[in-house]
């Protein structure tokens, strides 16, 4: 389904200050909103009016006041399970775990305090990467573990935390070692009632990894990959232009997984291994890479059904996207894309002071 622009808008909230937004994120229910910048943190309380004519909905923010002492610089904010939000901070390298919750008085008011702060930088520590600022937080869907991710000149590094329930301490949990490229893109996989928790790690080289948190090590479908994953990664994948810059998770199929570049995404299916080749949706697009074969990835796949061999068919890249902003699941099975096509970006440019014709 194809949504148009114009009925796309709920709201537009403008905030006048004299210093750019570094973060932000918004509830899973979407009734808070944070913003994070240079300054100090902005919490917003949105509410919805569904009365228009049209069917559409407006959004009405409401700040909510802060105490002095969370009005921190952030660079990375990031809501948990019960509207807890987690920040890391600039100024000192912690991490803060905030606590929000209606007034039961006035149900209008809403309550924050400081649940916990922490130092992500232990005196043992001795990696350099951990001198670079954090520039990402990622929470597993259970509320339990907590993923800090840092990039910088080097491999960049990326620590995870155990978040208590309530009322206890967060504590180091893991340091997850260092790849064969810089990670682009880190996520949780899993973490329901019915899955155990686990992180996926995507790489510059397109190389990904999925790691068992609460086992401190490669899954069993890593292992079995091997590392490095580079070698044995499909020429479809290795011989891209772009890299990995998101991840996707859909609850209805645990076992499989999505992670994209702006142009293009793959599927992931944990239960087989990795293919020789990749099928490209459509197979005929001007950016499919073509290899030099005789024959095509189909017919291969009949041929190594005729001998009884095992045909592995996982891993499909589609490229019916492109100039991709936004893509994730938003509920069960049904995932959001945001596409900005060039043509609308350079719709946007202003006219040229000079235009040189030629032969003049």
């Amino acid at each position: 389904m194809l949504l148009p622009e114009d009925k796309a808008l709920v709201g537009t909230l403008e905030i006048k200050g004299g210093h750019n937004f570094i973060c932000s994120d918004i509830s899973e229910d979407g009734s808070l909103l944070a913003i994070g910048d240079a300054v100090g943190l902005l919490l917003f309380r949105l509410n919805y009016d569904d009365n228009n004519e049209d069917g559409t909905k407006t959004v009405i923010p409401e700040q909510i006041d802060l105490p002095a002492d969370i009005r921190w610089p952030c660079l990375a904010v990031k809501f948990a399970s019960n509207n807890r939000l987690v920040c890391a901070t600039a100024n000192d390298d912690c991490i803060h775990l905030v606590g929000i919750t209606n007034d039961k008085e006035e149900e209008s008011a809403t309550r924050v305090s400081l649940e916990h702060s922490f130092h992500l930088r232990g005196p043992d520590s001795q990696s350099d990467a951990l001198l670079f600022p954090i520039h990402t937080l990622q929470v597993s869907n259970d509320g339990q573990w907590l993923a800090a991710i840092r990039n910088g000149l080097s491999k960049g590094a990326t620590q995870v935390f155990a978040i208590p329930s309530e009322g206890g301490q967060c504590q180091h949990w893991w340091d997850v070692p260092a790849f064969e490229a810089p990670h682009t893109s880190v996520a949780f996989l899993g973490g329901d009632e019915k899955t155990t928790p686990q992180l996926a790690v995507c790489c510059t080289n397109f190389s990904f990894y999925i790691f068992d948190v609460h086992q401190r090590r490669l899954s069993p479908w890593s292992e079995q990959a091997g590392f490095p994953i580079t070698p044995k990664l499909p020429m479809e994948m290795t011989s891209r232009n772009d890299y990995p810059v998101r991840i996707g998770y859909n609850k209805a199929t645990p076992e499989k997984f999505l992670f994209g570049s702006f142009g293009a995404f793959c599927a992931v299916d944990l239960s087989k291994p990795l293919p020789k080749h990749c099928r490209s949706f459509p197979e005929r697009h001007v950016r499919t890479k073509r290899r030099k074969r005789s024959k095509s990835i189909s017919e291969e796949l009949s041929e190594a059904n005729e001998a009884s061999e095992e045909p592995v068919d996982n891993c499909p890249i589609c490229l019916r996207y492109n100039s991709m902003l936004y893509m994730d699941f938003i509920e069960d099975s049904e995932m959001l894309v945001i596409e900005q096509p060039w043509l609308s970006v350079v719709a946007s440019f202003p006219e040229a002071l000079e235009r040189k014709l030629y032969g003049t």
